[in-house]
């Protein structure tokens, strides 16, 4: 195999360009250590998909740097003049017993290499360009492999590599330059090199899933060794062809072809039809209207666009950031995922920074930016035209009873989806005012599985995410909102003012992602067939599918020195605090979420080892926004809360607040329980936090794994694991003061939610028989809360807020209590009891809280 296989003795041409560009290029451990154990087991054949020198080469430097196993022999390429001098002085030997045909001769050689132990290097096709001729070799070197892989027992293993450039996606319409140089997928030698050089230290080695040729084989013995073959390239293109889908996109169409591509959907075609028949219209008018409906929703992506978006916006970050954190382990994540079909990524949405913020880390990672479902109001000029360029496509935020407007908009989704663009959408509809996950609109996620559904992809994936910030950038715009003012409508001059923002610091953004989920692995877990599927089964699906991935989005929100700090704050209330005792509570809260077992979390990188340092760097942001007083004794320094910072802190406390909240639940209703009579069985407090986490429904999302039984006596079992309280058989009992401080604490954070539902439940009897709107008796509940505060009835100012006091309606309306709980709600007289219930539960808890704080 002399001057056939691998070498590192190059030419000095060749080696200057390799070690310039080619050495830099990471090559993951794991591969690796995958590509050493498959060799340790069987034979190694490393696989491309075109024949492309740059690829050759730069796998050569990895497996002599990494101690790989060496390729004695190349198929589909010669290697001779890459050698020293050219290899116009290399031997050129021909073994006396190779066939002569020169096809056979490399299939021959193939053969030997492989049988004698050596790996082998394979490219399967060869660029199309007016040289060429025709893609393939003349030698079929997967079927040699196949037809030796029939007589022996020791497995060959063909392993897929792509070298994986950040660069632009390549285009469905040819250029005349490629018949010259190939495509940007398929390069030829000069635009191989050209390619390389453009990348500049952005290329990456990725590894497809190695293909086991002997268990490959036993599948389809009864075919002869030319099908066979047929099959095992067309599963290596195919897993090739995912993966640097995931870095480059698929193919881009002109927006001309993706238009007409779209109208002719079946199901939009019939739409059509039946509008021009009911309204008695033009069949060419509805066709306009269906165009115009096209051309507001989809997206115009531009290459040129992200790259300018990523330069101006690291100039932006860094001015006002700590720093954008993310961990190679969650991309890792993605590529694993993406391997398996087509992925959908659903982070949090706190601020209109996230649809900038997520693209931003996968285009850092050489991922192609998604496609990214925003709202209509985000269109304007000149940022919609920016966004759409960007990739974002636009939503109306309603569109009930416009029926093309709605398949129109499906048809579109299901044309990326059926093209393989990876998209995005907000689970939770608009921002989180309140901190919290809120629970999941349905309409994006069922248009998602309808398309999956009548599509022949392979897998749908789910991807969690959450992008967490230590300060959001819209803080004083969600104050203004949940003290009851009106949200102001994005703007160009809105735009204008934001420039403000560049004067401020506003610590670190965090963005990580929780396990993909799998639509198929969903599907068998339900019991439910992809062709075959009710109405009800759909709907039942797609919910426990929606709060499976908001549950997904709370994994992966991170614990921050912020949220850390606002909920010490907060629990503890006091009208000044120390720093030793603010950070022996935040130590405190950090241990309780380690020791939490089945929870799944995530801690800020180097919050545990610099936490002193973080809530020093917090608290000067807090104070930096005058929410807090520090003043600076001989003895310590000491914190004083100012009346505008509870609704900020309260944002910062409630991202974290799922952590605690079986605690916080099991904690008010047990305080209420034991206030007389210092004892409670468990059937009783059961029954109470059960009503309790039922109330609260709309405001927390539980773990979907877990039934509420699990929850509750896990949490009763910590807290008594901890001292807070005696558990004797099915008798919980109290203990000291000091021991149950802790217990104390955790009711103390859901005080805001009984105070604010508390207020609701007592005032909704006073509307009875009045024809109140929604929107009027929320502004007379905040006038009253208001009152309350200053009187002294009320503990938590931030219990004065908006999207609490709704939620509360909407809760007691699912609860049967009101009628029309979203628009004029009404007592149902037949329900006064229920609502006395509640009532009494929720005076109880705020009573026996109240009685432990220390203000």
């Amino acid at each position: 195999f002399a001057n056939r296989g691998m070498s590192s003795s190059l030419n000095g041409l060749v080696h200057a360009f390799a070690q310039r560009f080619l050495d830099p290029i990471p090559y993951d451990e794991d591969y690796c250590e995958q590509v050493k154990a498959l060799s340790a087991e069987g034979d190694v054949v490393y696989v491309h998909r075109a024949r492309n020198v740059i690829s050759h080469l730069a796998l050569s430097r990895v497996v002599q740097g990494l101690g790989l196993p060496k390729a004695r022999f190349v198929g589909g390429l010669n290697v001779r003049w890459l050698r020293k001098w050219f290899g116009l002085f290399s031997p050129r030997r021909v073994p006396r017993n190779s066939p002569r045909d020169k096809g056979k001769r490399e299939e021959w050689l193939l053969q030997e290499c492989v049988k004698n132990g050596f790996a082998a290097e394979l490219f399967l096709r060869r660029p199309l360009t007016l040289v060429s001729g025709k893609s393939n070799f003349a030698a079929q070197y997967v079927e040699a492999l196949v037809a030796l892989q029939r007589q022996r027992e020791k497995p060959i293993f063909l392993v897929p590599h792509c070298l994986v450039l950040r660069s632009r996606p390549s285009s469905m319409e040819p250029k005349p330059t490629d018949l010259i140089f190939g495509t940007s997928g398929e390069p030829g030698l000069l635009r191989a090199c050209f390619r390389m050089v453009l990348a500049n230290k952005t290329a990456r080695w990725e590894v497809s899933k190695p293909l086991n040729l002997k268990t490959f084989l036993s599948q389809f013995q009864h075919l002869e060794d030319k099908k066979v073959a047929r099959k095992v390239r067309w599963t290596l293109l195919n897993h090739m062809a995912r993966t640097e889908r995931i870095f480059h996109g698929p193919p881009m169409k002109s927006t001309f072809r993706l238009k007409a591509d779209t109208l002719k959907d079946p199901a939009l075609q019939r739409v059509m039809e039946e509008q021009s028949k009911k309204k008695n219209q033009n069949a060419k008018k509805v066709q306009r209207k269906a165009n115009h409906y096209f051309d507001e929703i989809a997206a115009r992506f531009d290459t040129d666009v992200i790259f300018f978006f990523d330069r101006f916006l690291r100039l932006i970050w860094s001015r006002i950031y700590r720093g954008l954190v993310y961990e190679k382990s969650d991309i890792q994540k993605l590529h694993r995922a993406a391997q398996q079909g087509s992925l959908v990524l659903v982070p949090s949405h706190r601020s209109h920074v996230d649809y900038l913020v997520f693209s931003q880390v996968l285009f850092w990672e050489g991922l192609l930016p998604p496609h990214i479902a925003a709202g209509v109001n985000l269109s304007f000029f000149p940022l919609g035209t920016l966004l759409r360029r960007g990739g974002a496509y636009f939503i109306r935020r309603s569109f009930a009873g416009n029926v093309l407007y709605s398949t129109v908009f499906k048809s579109y989704v299901k044309r990326l989806l059926k093209d393989g663009f990876t998209q995005e959408f907000f689970i939770e509809g608009g921002r989180s005012r309140t901190g919290k996950t809120l629970p999941p609109k349905m309409g994006m996620l069922g248009m998602l599985v309808d398309a999956f559904m009548d599509s022949r992809e392979k897998d749908l994936l789910f991807v969690p995410a959450s992008i967490s910030y230590e300060k959001i950038v819209e803080s004083r715009s969600y104050v203004k909102e949940l003290s009851g003012g009106q949200k102001e409508a994005e703007s160009a001059s809105g735009l204008l003012k934001s420039v403000g923002m560049l004067k401020q610091k506003y610590g670190r953004v965090y963005v990580t992602i929780d396990e993909p989920v799998s639509l198929n692995d969903y599907l068998e877990k339900m019991g439910l067939d992809r062709g075959l599927m009710e109405a009800e089964e759909r709907r039942h699906l797609i919910k426990a599918l929606a709060y499976h991935i908001v549950h997904g989005i709370n994994c992966a929100t991170v614990v921050t020195s912020t949220s850390l700090v606002a909920t010490a704050l907060l629990g503890l209330r006091r009208k000044g605090l120390s720093h030793q005792e603010l950070l022996k509570q935040v130590q405190t809260l950090l241990a309780q979420i380690k020791r939490q077992e089945g929870i799944r979390y995530r801690i800020a990188p180097g919050l545990e080892e610099e936490l002193d340092e973080r809530i020093h760097q917090s608290i000067h942001l807090f104070v930096t926004d005058g929410l807090i007083e520090e003043a600076d004794t001989d003895s310590d320094v000491f914190y004083r809360l100012k009346e505008k910072a509870y609704l900020v802190l309260d944002y910062y406390k409630n991202s974290v607040l799922h952590l605690f909240i079986s605690d916080a639940l099991v904690a008010s209703a047990y305080l209420a329980c034991v206030q007389e009579t210092g004892e409670v069985s468990l059937d009783v407090l059961r029954e109470k936090v059960k009503r309790l986490s039922g109330l609260f429904k709309l405001e927390f999302i539980f773990p979907t794994d877990k039934p509420f039984d699990v929850l509750f006596e896990e949490a009763v079992a910590r807290m008594a694991g901890r001292g807070w309280m005696n558990a004797e058989g099915e008798l919980l009992t109290s203990v000291s003061e000091e021991e149950q401080k802790e217990l104390n604490f955790m009711a103390v954070l859901l005080l805001p939610f009984i105070e604010a539902y508390l207020a609701v439940a007592q005032k909704v009897v006073d509307f009875e028989g009045k024809s109140e709107t929604l929107k009027s008796m929320l502004n007379i509940l905040m006038q009253g809360l208001r009152s309350s505060y200053y009187a002294g009835s009320l503990v938590a100012f931030e219990s004065q807020n908006e999207a609490t006091l709704k939620n509360a309606f909407l809760a007691l309306g699912e609860l049967g209590v009101l009628q029309s709980a979203k628009n004029k709600p009404q007592l149902i007289p037949e329900r006064r009891e229920s609502l006395n219930e509640c009532t009494e539960l929720l005076k109880a808890c705020h009573s026996a809280t109240r009685a432990k704080l220390t203000l």
